[in-house]
Formats: structure tokens, sequence, C-alpha cells
């Protein structure tokens, strides 16, 4: 009986994925499927101490009755923020 571990089963499963997948690719097939792009431009930011990707798109309602304001204590927590 030959038996085949899960792990194994998966690796040769992505790779059979894997090796459709740049099929198509290398034929044109999801190059040229008709589907134009919506963003014309995209600026890569890469920070340390950056903003999280999480918060950058929230809406915060406080953040127009705080513009100009120094940071409150309790978000900085008497450490400095450059």
């Amino acid at each position: 009986m030959n038996s085949l571990s899960r792990r194994a089963f998966l690796q040769s499963g992505s790779l059979g994925f894997g090796s459709l997948a740049l099929s198509s690719i290398l034929q044109g097939g999801a190059l040229n499927s008709g589907v134009t792009p919506k963003c014309k431009r995209v600026i890569f930011l890469c920070m340390a101490g950056g903003p999280s990707h999480l918060e950058t798109f929230d809406y915060k309602p406080r953040l127009a009755e705080l513009h100009g304001k120094p940071m409150p204590k309790s978000v900085t927590k008497g450490q400095q923020i450059a």
C-alpha cells in the first residue's frame, strides 16, 4: 500500500496549481484578459515606524478636532514620538 502523507499531498497539489498559473501567465491568458486597471499610480512607502496598514484608511472623527494640537499624553505614555 502506497500511502501519501498530508504534507506531501499538499506540496504536490500546490506545485500543480502553481504550474497551471505560470503556464497561463506565460501564454498571456491572464495578462490579456480584458480587465482594465482601476488605479493609475501607486505610492509604496517603506518606513520604519510608519502607520499600520489597518490605521491608514479608517475614518477618525476626532482627527479634525485634534488637528494642530499636541498629541495627548494618553497616546504617547511618556515616549518620545518622532
